[in-house]
């Protein structure tokens, strides 16, 4: 069985779109586990609705405490040998499950990726992620760390939780969850966790879900006005405490950090705009510890990364070093 988590706030409009999308899976042994995180529109009342007629599906209320706070209730409640999360914005292809379970029980594999069509409220496509047919063995923690930073970190697979699945025990037997108190990041955060353990992991070019971009949602603000800095931080140093879990060397993890940050340092104009955000970070001392890590094994980076990519990003590290010593 599939255990699909869907948290909910203030989606009216869309639920019953999502919601439908699940029901017309051709695949038929699911559970749909609805973390409605405090919504004060119609949403719970629709979602109570669909409980009623359909006993796969399972409400539950919380006060609003964010995505990643609803998205680990579900993960509790969950009970499926598989698990798979989708957004209450969103649909599901009606051959999703069926399509992406085809490939986990022939492969055996730990996690499969899949590709998306990205829709614009008007129903135009605006983006067109392509993800390769790859599998991918990782029978050691270097293995697994060369591949978040070769292909993950590289977006080759989408940082998001809705264009993959998972398997149930993995994430429960060692406390995989989503960082909360974090508004971005957090997808990617959970995928480096769950990818210190999965030995199989399997890209398909599949397009088996319906991203809807639309206004005010987390991914439509993100942009290189808005840096996350803070969160990144907070999201990482969970990352970290995973990391020593598995024992991950220092110097890998470093590169982790290093690929991470660069998805906000990247998107800079001017380095003087890390200082505002930079200032926000609470975990100050974790943050230190590993900007100095990456500053003091320059040539780790040029390695990894080459010129004039690698001196960029130990210029970048730099100036947040300069930033949170309050220089």
């Amino acid at each position: 069985m599939v255990s699909i988590i869907l948290p909910v706030y203030n989606t009216e409009k869309y639920i019953s779109r999502c919601i439908e999308s699940i029901i017309a899976q051709t695949y038929k042994n699911w559970e749909l586990i609805i973390i409605d995180d405090g919504s004060n529109d119609a949403s719970g009342k629709i979602c109570m609705d669909y409980m009623k007629r359909d006993s796969r599906i399972y409400y539950h209320h919380q006060y609003n405490q964010g995505v990643s706070v609803a998205r680990n209730q579900g993960i509790f409640y969950a009970s499926g040998k598989y698990l798979y999360f989708i957004d209450s914005d969103d649909e599901a292809e009606d051959n999703l499950l069926q399509t992406v379970l085809s490939y986990m029980e022939k492969d055996n594999l730990d996690m499969i990726c899949f590709n998306v069509k990205a829709l614009a409220e008007e129903g135009e496509p605006y983006w067109t992620p392509v993800i390769k047919e790859r599998e991918y063995q990782l029978l050691s923690v270097s293995e697994r760390c060369e591949f978040m930073l070769k292909d993950f970190l590289d977006c080759q697979m989408m940082y998001s939780p809705w264009n993959k699945m998972y398997r149930t025990s993995l994430v429960k037997k060692n406390e995989i969850f989503f960082e909360e108190g974090v508004k971005m990041g957090e997808d990617m955060g959970f995928n480096l966790k769950y990818l210190f353990y999965a030995r199989k992991v399997k890209g398909i070019s599949d397009s088996l879900y319906k991203y809807w971009k639309r206004d005010g949602s987390a991914m439509s603000i993100d942009s290189g006005e808005v840096f996350w800095i803070k969160d990144f931080s907070h999201m990482l140093a969970g990352v970290k405490k995973t990391s020593k879990n598995v024992k991950c060397r220092q110097s890998e993890f470093s590169f982790i950090f290093i690929k991470a940050m660069d998805n906000q340092y990247g998107k800079r104009k001017q380095r003087q705009e890390f200082k505002p955000y930079i200032k926000l970070v609470e975990n100050k001392v974790f943050f230190l510890y590993q900007t100095l890590d990456v500053l003091c094994h320059p040539k780790r980076m040029v390695k990894l990364f080459g010129n004039p990519e690698a001196k960029r990003k130990w210029k970048d590290h730099l100036y947040g070093l300069r930033y949170v010593l309050g220089l």
